[in-house]
C-alpha cells in the first residue's frame, strides 16, 4: 500500500475514532441523537469495494472496530443501563447494508428480506453477517451456529466481533480466521 494512502487511512481512523470519543463524552441528549446507522453508513462508502470478509485486511478493519465501538457506547436505541449491546450489520449481495441491534430480529430480518428501519429488501446470499459480542469474545455461539445452520447457503460468512479480536469464518468453505490484537508480552519482562 503506498504511503499516500497509508496516510489518508491513519487519518481516517483518527477522525473516526475522536468523533466516537466525542459522542462517547457528550450529553445524553446528544447520545441518544447520534446515528450510529448513518456512521457507519458513510464509513462503508469508502470500505465497500475493498471489502473482503474472508480474510479482512485494513479498510475492512477500520470498518469492524468502528462497529465494535459503536457496540460498547450508549448511543441511540443501544443505551439500556450503560450495558454493552449486540450489534448486527447484514451485508448483503449487493453490498448494501442492513443493521440490527438484537438478535431475535435478524432471523425475522431475513425471513422478511428487511431491515429493522428500511424497507428495502436484502438481496441473497448475504455477504457477510457481522455481529458483536457483548462479552467481549469473539466467538460463535451456539444460538448464531443455529442461525448458520438454518439459513444454510443463504450466508456466505459470518464475522465475530470482540474486544481487540474478531472471528472471520467463511461458511461455504468452513474455515475460520480469529485474529487478536494487544500485547503478547509485558515490557517489564524484557529479555537479554
Amino acid at each position: 500500500m503506498n504511503e499516500k494512502i497509508k496516510d489518508l487511512m491513519e487519518e481516517t481512523r483518527k477522525a473516526l475514532s475522536e468523533r466516537l470519543e466525542q459522542i462517547e463524552n457528550a450529553s445524553y441528549e446528544e447520545r441518544i441523537a447520534f446515528d450510529w446507522r448513518g456512521h457507519l453508513s458513510s464509513l462503508w462508502e469508502a470500505v465497500e469495494t475493498n471489502f473482503d470478509a474472508n480474510c479482512p485486511e485494513i479498510l475492512t478493519e477500520l470498518f469492524l472496530t468502528q462497529i465494535w465501538k459503536i457496540s460498547r457506547l450508549n448511543v441511540g436505541e443501544l443505551r439500556l443501563d450503560g450495558e454493552s449491546k449486540q450489534v448486527n450489520v447484514i451485508v448483503d449481495n449487493d453490498d448494501k447494508l442492513f443493521f440490527s441491534n438484537n438478535t431475535a430480529y435478524l432471523s425475522l430480518a431475513i425471513n422478511h428480506h428487511e431491515d429493522e428501519t428500511e424497507s428495502s429488501t436484502i438481496e441473497f446470499p448475504i455477504r457477510s453477517w457481522i455481529m458483536t459480542k457483548p462479552s467481549g469474545k469473539a466467538d460463535i455461539e451456539r444460538n448464531d451456529w443455529d442461525i448458520i445452520d438454518y439459513w444454510g447457503d443463504k450466508i456466505s460468512n459470518c464475522i465475530v466481533l470482540g474486544n481487540n479480536e474478531y472471528l472471520a469464518y467463511d461458511i461455504k468453505e468452513d474455515l475460520g480466521k480469529k485474529v487478536y490484537y494487544g500485547r503478547l508480552r509485558n515490557n517489564d519482562n524484557k529479555t537479554d
